[in-house]
């Protein structure tokens, strides 16, 4: 898990665009780029892996499939089910917001382009 943040720039002066370190409690936590911030604008911002969050990912299941037919070029289609699950080990009422982004593998022109010839 990655937390974030949203952080002002209260300063009279631009943030510069760069490498920057953050510190959260006076211990370094991460460096993450910044562009150019101006004065009252605000960024988000990594702070670093939280080591309470443990995420664990299982395929449950996976089956092929092919559907019969005479008029069509017969294909094979795989299906999988994965199992996503989160261990929240902070002590204490302590909220965790989750955003899970996937990929869903597409086809590329060189393998459509292949099968049509």
């Amino acid at each position: 898990m990655v937390p974030q943040c949203a952080v002002k720039n209260t300063s009279e002066y631009y943030l510069l665009p760069g490498t920057m370190s953050i510190f959260l409690n006076n211990s370094y936590v991460s460096k993450t780029n910044i562009s150019e911030i101006a004065t009252g604008d605000t960024f988000n911002c990594t702070l670093g892996i939280d080591t309470s969050i443990r995420v664990s990912h299982e395929l449950t299941q996976s089956f092929v499939s092919s559907p019969p037919s005479s008029f069509v070029e017969q294909y094979m289609t795989t299906t999988y089910v994965s199992t996503t699950k989160l261990h929240n080990r902070h002590t204490g009422d302590y909220p965790v917001n989750i955003v899970e982004r996937s990929s869903i593998p597409i086809a590329s022109e060189s393998d459509l382009e292949s099968r049509c010839s």
